[in-house]
């Protein structure tokens, strides 16, 4: 008897979306076919998918119960603009400091030809964008909406403004004929750049978590986000790699294994830059094309 009943009675969400339509523009998860007009409880009608998968999956009750943003267009578009150029930035002084040591860089059968120089003046054009990207965020935050990011936001400026004066001094020293021994270029070339990147990492810690709870992508995706505690250890890793060579001579093992650990955390920046680059898009995306509400979602069936 009280199988039959449970059998005759359906969900509670269920009986709900018996009962409604979607009301706007809806497209299924799957295919991306328009559910415009359909039933809740309806499958779609070009792969079978049900609607209410796809209404699970993209509603986000979550985001609707924080504080509304003021400008959520601008946060969402220059949050993920900040990292990439500053990924940029970060790419070509990589190439740049692999050309003062080689002096000429060869990439297959192209050979092309780089000058150091023109590496930094790259690498300081896009510090310059991750310091003006940074400008319009801390902007619409100076009423304090995006609660507890304000010191992250204050770090990411001064780490982006150091980055850049990091770029323009070593834009300026490579000109000058120095020795590759002399510690002052290791704190020019290295030291600075290293502090200069580490508070922008902090700065990140402090902000994209705050902002990404906005993200179901973002919340869910506990494994794919970038931790910015490996990226701090990879920066301590190059500055022991740099010191390393500077106060060795080239023809050492020492040289050699500083040589190493600089290239290996020079990677794990890069890698991780992109990571953090992926994660911002699945905020942008939230921020600039937030998900409908149920109560928009749907309408009852009339």
């Amino acid at each position: 008897m009280q199988a039959e009943q449970n059998q005759n009675q359906s969900p509670p969400i269920l009986q709900d979306l018996n009962q409604v339509r979607i009301a706007i523009s809806f497209h299924c998860i799957r295919c991306n076919y328009d559910l415009l007009g359909l039933a809740g409880d309806a499958d779609c009608p070009e792969c079978g998918q049900p609607i209410r998968v796809s209404i699970y999956e993209t509603i986000d009750p979550a985001t609707k119960r924080l504080a509304r943003l003021p400008k959520p267009k601008v946060i969402g578009n220059m949050l993920p603009l900040m990292v990439v150029s500053f990924l940029i930035s970060a790419v070509w002084a990589c190439i740049g400091a692999a050309v003062v040591s080689s002096h000429f860089a060869s990439f297959g059968s192209l050979h092309l030809r780089l000058r150091d120089t023109d590496c930094f003046a790259v690498a300081l054009a896009f510090a310059l964008i991750t310091f003006c990207c940074s400008l319009p965020i801390l902007k619409v935050n100076k009423n304090e909406h995006l609660e507890g990011c304000n010191r992250g936001l204050l770090l990411i400026c001064i780490g982006s403004f150091c980055w850049s004066v990091s770029m323009l001094l070593a834009l300026l020293f490579v000109r000058k004929e120095i020795s590759p021994q002399d510690m002052t270029v290791v704190l020019l070339d290295t030291l600075l750049p290293s502090l200069s990147g580490a508070m922008l990492f902090i700065g990140f810690k402090m902000f994209i978590p705050k902002i990404g709870i906005r993200s179901r992508a973002f919340r869910q995706a506990q494994y794919s986000r970038q931790r910015m505690n490996d990226l701090l250890i990879a920066i301590v890793v190059i500055c022991i790699g740099r010191v390393m060579m500077a106060t060795n001579h080239v023809d050492t093992n020492a040289y050699t294994f500083g040589s190493i650990l600089m290239i290996m955390g020079m990677s794990l920046v890069l890698v991780g830059l992109c990571y953090t680059a992926w994660n911002t898009l699945w905020i942008r995306k939230s921020l600039v094309s937030p998900p409908p509400s149920i109560r928009e979602l749907v309408r009852p069936i009339e």
